[in-house]
């Protein structure tokens, strides 16, 4: 069965702050590779300690944080930000 994706509000500010040209690549990721899924841990990373309820997918130099609801079949966008590795 395919997870259905929601977006939070916190996701949708986000989306807006990295840029018009960012965001389409971004949202042409998660079309291509998230929606419609039956496995939506495929192209992601479960975060540890604290976090572990969190996925994080990497697209480029961005960072998509999710959370996967899986009684519910939901994959839930929460945010989107700008990578800078150290």
């Amino acid at each position: 069965m395919a997870y259905r994706i929601v977006v939070t509000h916190g996701f949708e500010k986000s989306l807006k702050k990295i840029g018009q040209a960012n965001a389409v690549v971004v949202m042409k990721w998660i079309v291509k590779n998230l929606e419609g899924t039956a496995h939506p841990r495929l192209h992601g990373k479960r975060l540890r300690y604290t976090l572990k309820q969190y996925w994080r997918y990497r697209i480029g130099a961005f960072r998509l944080l999710a959370q996967i609801v899986d009684d519910q079949l939901i994959l839930e966008l929460m945010t989107v930000a700008h990578w800078h590795e150290t």
